[in-house]
């Protein structure tokens, strides 16, 4: 009996190996087949990598980057070279060696930008400095980037590099480059408002950006700025010549659409109403407001296509000439002009590598757009700032360029498929109306994709997804591509001979137009879905779906979905947290078990508008009907059957009775020592520590999460600093 057991036992293991060693034949097949494709997955090692370095617990040492950079290069080059290994190895290791120099160049990233940070608030303190940008802030008020030279009670080597300061009087009479003083309040770049929400004071840190505040009057220009350098003087001029060419812009187009018109030629969005940027948001119309690769796409194809139309008229050099080469190098440089005028933001800069390289293979005779392409763009902006890879910016306009990339090539092989099998190619018949008929079919089909594409990035990052977005760009985009753009880029190119206020005119026409389109789509029922806050896991899973799917092209691919699809229902699944404790110890917010948010604290608008919008229940917080906390003089107390009880202690006369009764205190004071009756106590101590809280409540008690525990011990992250409500 044992004998014939030990006999099924050995042929299941025979079985076992030969089955993993077909699957193991078969994943090296497909690997080899999809050799052209294996370059498209070079910035996904290097993201990989980035990734690895920001989710640590803590800073790894320059030792740690540089062995990971060494260890990284030899598995590269290993991998280049080892061209009798097993595609599945040689990927493997090549994948691992890609980390490696991702991991290596964040630290590196992070250790360039390194700048002094203020670690406590500072009141009332005299800054000097010069002036080097002026930025619209969404309160009204603007947002000046200054670069101190002097700040009262703080040591020359503690001077930030940057500070940003709002600022509610006058512009007009300031310009960057001029040398301020003024007297101030800073603070720290404030941490996260709840554990997963989003970490200003990460980003300010790659923004070089040490402190921010507000001033107590208006600015003193005490002259201009002296040894700024080729490149500062460079910057202080086209930042000038922005503001003037916003003024400009303003003062011709009256009323609404001249502040919209301004954004999109210069970036500056001072001036615009709160109601039309809610508006364009709600129709998913917002990205025609970022200086992205609509933007930066149609000013360089606009000047592409006169420059082309131009040289046709000639027919002796139309004959002669590399027509489409020139106008490809003529809207390289106007893209250029652009990026300059438009203040250089991420988003442009991506948009910017992308068209380039573009304008560059049609100049080389090279295909334009292809996977190729946006591979290579992808991987420049790693290398040179590999911190994008975690913004909402990056991450959807390369969802969006890959999915449609992804699809067209799709339906090209799908073509070429059909004529092979005698089968007819679907081209857009003669004719005007035909021709318009196909380009609203392909706008729809591109819009769609790109909402798809897109939607699950907006899900995570904004909790809310536009449900009339096709619909909004159906009516918007063609506009914006064949009104608004191409007068803009006439007035630009007729405003230094003072003939472009007819351009300017007719570009504000189309503006009110979009405008009208997205006020329409917004105002109709349920234009917009809201979601709760999705855990990084399942954020994961969806873009390691979306990537398997469009990166490769045979039919193993279409695995991709079912990860996709995970990642989006895990991700709609995860609950809210039912507790929220504010990086203060200040405010509470309760989520009922009918789904309602409770926020103790009406005063602290910022911070209930944030937990609102990551409860799943929009962006403004509107409190229920009843407000359910019981509060006194003294404090607050939520209690639901079934549910930990809550207190809030503002008065410390409080504890005595709820030391007693609450299963979880909340003290905006230090609580005393005896206090054993909570399970669980935060008080300022522990949010000194620990940062916010979110807490879920479960059968067991409750699981408990921190800003601390997701932020970890990192160089943005200061020691026992004095925290900010003030968002900025």
């Amino acid at each position: 009996m044992g004998t014939s057991h030990n006999l099924l036992r050995e042929i299941n293991l025979a079985f076992c190996q030969r089955q993993g060693l077909a699957l193991l034949h078969t994943a090296n097949q497909s690997l080899a087949d999809e050799r052209d494709r294996w370059f498209l997955w070079v910035p996904v090692g290097l993201g990989s990598g980035v990734c690895a370095y920001f989710s640590l617990s803590e800073e790894p040492s320059l030792l740690t980057a540089s062995l990971a950079a060494m260890a990284g290069s030899v598995f590269l080059a290993f991998a280049i070279l080892a061209w009798r290994q097993a595609p599945l190895m040689r990927l493997a290791i090549a994948f691992l060696g890609l980390m490696g120099l991702g991991f290596a160049l964040a630290k590196a990233r992070t250790e360039w930008v390194r700048a002094p940070i203020v670690l406590e608030e500072l009141e009332a303190v005299m800054l000097e400095g010069w002036l080097s940008e002026i930025r619209a802030g969404n309160d009204g008020n603007a947002r000046l980037i200054i670069h101190p030279t002097y700040v009262e009670r703080l040591p020359a080597a503690q001077l930030p590099e940057k500070v940003r300061l709002s600022y509610r009087y006058d512009v007009s009479q300031i310009s960057p480059g001029d040398r301020l003083r003024v007297r101030v309040s800073l603070m720290p770049p404030p941490e996260p408002v709840s554990p997963d929400g989003f970490d200003f004071a990460r980003q300010s840190w790659f923004d070089r950006i040490g402190a921010l505040g507000f001033t107590y009057g208006r600015v003193e220009v005490t002259g201009s700025a002296a040894d700024l350098g080729p490149f500062g003087r460079l910057q202080t001029r086209l930042t000038r010549l922005r503001v003037a060419i916003a003024v400009r812009i303003r003062d011709v187009i009256k009323g609404p659409a001249g502040p919209l018109a301004a954004a999109l030629i210069t970036g500056d969005r001072s001036g615009i109403a709160p109601e039309h940027l809610q508006a364009l948001r709600d129709a998913s119309l917002a990205h025609l407001l970022a200086i992205s690769g609509l933007h930066m796409g149609l000013a360089g194809w606009a000047l592409y296509s006169i420059v082309r139309a131009g040289i046709a008229l000639w027919p002796g050099a139309a004959l002669r000439l590399p027509v489409k080469k020139l106008a490809a190098g003529a809207g390289l440089v106007g893209a250029t002009i652009y990026l300059g005028l438009s203040g250089a933001p991420i988003s442009a800069q991506r948009a910017y590598i992308m068209l380039a390289l573009v304008l560059v293979a049609i100049i080389l005779d090279r295909p334009a757009f292809t996977l190729r392409m946006v591979a290579i763009a992808a991987t420049a902006i790693l290398i040179l700032q590999p911190e994008s890879l975690l913004e909402a910016g990056f991450q959807m306009s390369f969802a969006a360029c890959t999915g449609l990339v992804a699809a067209y090539e799709g339906r090209r092989q799908w073509n070429a498929r059909r004529e092979r099998k005698g089968g007819r190619r679907w081209t857009a018949p003669p004719g005007v109306f035909s021709r318009a008929t196909a380009y609203i079919k392909g706008l729809v089909f591109t819009s769609l994709l790109a909402g798809l594409a897109t939607a699950p990035f907006a899900a995570y990052h904004f909790n809310q997804f536009a449900n009339y977005g096709l619909i909004g760009n159906v009516l918007a985009v063609p506009i914006m591509a064949f009104v608004i753009m191409p007068l803009g880029v006439l007035a630009l190119i007729t405003m230094p001979f003072g003939a472009d206020a007819l351009f300017l005119k007719g570009m504000g026409v189309g503006i009110e137009y979009v405008v009208l389109v997205a006020e329409r789509v917004a105002s109709w029922p349920v234009a917009v879905s809201h979601v709760s806050i999705w855990p990084s896991w399942a954020f994961a899973l969806v873009i390691m779906g979306g990537l398997w799917l469009c990166l490769w092209q045979r039919q193993w691919r279409y695995a991709g979905v079912v990860v996709l699809g995970a990642g989006v229902l895990f991700g709609r699944l995860a609950p809210p947290p039912d507790l929220v404790i504010d990086r203060d110890a200040e405010n509470i917010a309760v989520l009922s078990k009918q789904g309602a948010l409770i926020v103790m604290s009406k005063r602290k608008r910022f911070t209930a508008d944030s937990w609102s919008r990551q409860s799943g229940q929009g962006p403004t917080y509107h409190p229920p009907a009843e407000d359910e906390f019981a509060c006194d003089v003294m404090g607050c107390v939520y209690e639901e059957e079934g549910r930990p009880i809550v207190a809030f202690v503002a008065d410390g006369r409080a504890f005595d009775d709820d030391c007693l009764s609450a299963d979880i205190l909340v003290s905006s004071e230090p609580v005393p020592f005896g206090c054993d009756g909570p399970s669980l106590i935060v008080d300022p101590w522990d949010v000194r520590d620990n940062g916010s809280y979110a807490i879920w409540f479960n059968k067991d008690g409750y699981r408990v999460r921190t800003a601390s525990s997701v932020r970890g011990k990192r160089p943005w992250v200061g020691s026992g600093r004095k925290r900010s409500n003030n968002s900025g």
